[in-house]
């Protein structure tokens, strides 16, 4: 796998590929194939853009994608994204990079219309149509507002 030309950039066509199998590893779906994995829902995108903002964990994630690819390649003779889910599973549990992931993993999981909906909610955003809100209490403010000014002027 070769690395996008910069941090900015994003992934390649390849290391992509590889990303959607280590979400559907983090997040598999559902045996019953209610719920869709986390790489299958369209999580790769998020993370991906996450990636783009975090050049550290992108770095990790990247040389994590290219380690797997070893891997898979010395195991069992093919790319990792050519590995059977199960032969993908075992090779993502040992890699430490998918820890970094999992909580972006999550938050890009269930953001997805398609998970929504296989929970049995509505998939869209919860305003402005959702949650009512009730109006701010600014009056609430009044003390905070009365305190004498506790910093100072640079």
């Amino acid at each position: 796998m070769t690395a996008a030309a910069t941090p900015a950039a994003g992934l390649g066509a390849e290391e992509r590929r590889a990303l959607v199998c280590v979400l559907d590893a983090l997040i598999p779906p559902s045996p019953d194939g209610r719920r869709p994995g986390a790489g299958q829902a369209g999580a790769a995108a998020y993370v991906e853009n996450v990636l783009r903002t975090l050049p550290d964990l992108r770095t990790m994630v990247v040389e994590g994608l290219r380690e797997l690819d070893e891997q898979a390649r010395g195991l069992h003779g093919r790319a990792f994204a050519s590995c059977s889910e199960p032969e993908r599973a075992v090779l993502v549990a040992a890699q430490p990079f998918g820890y970094a992931l999992v909580p972006h993993a999550y938050i890009g999981y269930y953001q997805q219309g398609s998970v929504l909906e296989a929970l049995g909610l509505e998939a869209r955003p919860p305003h402005p149509q959702g949650h009512v809100m009730t109006e701010n209490d600014l009056s609430l403010l009044a003390p905070v507002r009365a305190r004498s000014k506790r910093y100072r002027d640079c």
